[in-house]
Parts: structure tokens; sequence; C-alpha cells
């Protein structure tokens, strides 16, 4: 990874505004998932792994390796 970032620096800081955005969303998501956790909600914590987590991901994944 690091070498594709050397690679295509000027690239990536220019889309600086869009990578903060989604490792926003990214990191709220993740603390949703350590809620879930502490309160033992099952059923919110399946939702967030099945539905919001691999969408995240997945957009995170096209933002970086673009």
């Amino acid at each position: 990874a690091v070498l594709y970032l050397r690679q295509n620096e000027e690239e990536f800081f220019s889309r600086e505004d869009e990578i903060e955005t989604l490792v926003q969303t990214l990191n709220a998501l993740l603390s949703d998932i350590v809620v879930a956790i502490e309160k033992s909600d099952l059923v919110l914590l399946g939702d967030l792994l099945e539905y919001e987590l691999p969408e995240k991901l997945e957009a995170y994944k096209a933002l970086v390796w673009e």
C-alpha cells in the first residue's frame, strides 16, 4: 500500500476531502459496532456487519485503489 501511495501521491492527495469523509464514516460505523457489542445488541450488530460494513469497505477499496 505504501508503494502505491508513493507512486500515486498527487492523485491521492487531490482527493483528500473525499477520503477524509469516508474515514469519518468508517470510524462512526466502527463506533456503532462497538456500542452494539457493549450492549449485547446482536440484531443491531448483525445489521451493521451484514449491511453497513461491506458497503463502506467497498467504497473505501474503490476510493483507495482506483
